[in-house]
């Protein structure tokens, strides 16, 4: 069932939004980010059954997905849930591991889709080979609002060269998000290893870089996104990030799945919860 989301917007909110009248039955638009593990990979069964109902329980109007190996898949996810329309990047990089959105063709239209391969802003990135790309999606809402989503996937790993080729990533998905003449937000797995640690200058750096281009970190506070299995414990990660610009009137990250149940506490690996291997080590995010 869909939630119910009553707002009271005010004159200096309208404006914001870039909407011509509000009535106080307006309703704000949801964002969510997900990292499918390995999703239509024949070798990684997942419980579509679970799946479902976790994207369904999001109840958001957008919902960046990383990892779709088998694009069909989603889209006969799309069709179970209904609301939802997907819309898949062609390339995948060297891990064949797709991006994208699943969309509420009730609430919004897109205007465009552009694909950057290797998340290269000139267009001159590997399709097939290197690294994962970016699809930036322009969006009009019902209410006439104009928005741009970047879904991300950046490189994966803790060690300093792989550290170092994120930070590139970073810079590259900044420009194509302050060059998309609407406001916009980055979103995805960006793999940040080092943020809970600082690890490589990890977090300092992405703060300073999204600081120094006048976009804002609404997920900085989430305490975990992600599990991972050490010597035979549970350990939480914070991997999954949404950044905006200036202008993207978006507050409120939430934490969902067994990542909030956990409150992103370590646990014996033996209790892991059955959506951790079932569905995925990540788990989704979501701003308002």
């Amino acid at each position: 069932m869909r939630r119910s989301r009553l707002l009271v917007v005010s004159a200096t909110a309208c404006a914001l939004l870039g909407v011509r009248s509000c009535a106080c039955s307006d309703a704000p638009l949801r964002l969510a980010t997900f990292n499918i593990e390995r999703f239509g990979a024949p070798e990684k069964r997942t419980d579509t059954d679970r799946l479902v109902a976790i994207l369904g329980g999001l109840d958001a109007d957008v919902i960046a997905v990383q990892e779709i190996e088998d694009p069909a898949q989603l889209e006969r996810v799309a069709a179970r849930l209904g609301r939802y329309t997907a819309a898949v990047s062609r390339c995948g990089g060297g891990s064949n591991m797709r991006v994208g959105f699943l969309y509420d063709g009730a609430r919004m239209r897109v205007e465009s889709l552009h694909e950057y391969p290797e998340l290269d802003p000139r267009g001159e990135g590997a399709c097939t080979r290197g690294d994962r790309p970016g699809l930036l999606a322009r969006f009009v809402s019902s209410g006439g609002e104009h928005f741009a989503l970047l879904a991300v996937h950046l490189t994966a790993h803790a060690d300093e060269e792989f550290a170092r080729k994120r930070r590139s990533q970073w810079r590259r998905a900044i420009a194509i998000a302050r060059d998309a003449g609407v406001p916009t937000a980055i979103l995805g797995d960006t793999n940040s290893t080092g943020w809970l640690d600082d690890r490589h200058g990890e977090h300092r750096f992405i703060e300073e870089e999204l600081a120094g281009a006048g976009m804002k970190l609404l997920t900085g506070k989430l305490a975990c996104s992600e599990y991972f299995t050490r010597d035979q414990r549970l350990v939480p990660s914070m991997l999954d990030h949404v950044a905006v610009t200036a202008g993207f009137p978006a507050s409120r990250a939430a934490l969902h799945g067994y990542c909030r149940e956990l409150a992103c506490r370590e646990i014996p690996a033996g209790d892991a919860p059955s959506d951790f291997a079932q569905v995925s080590d990540h788990c989704p995010v979501s701003v308002e």
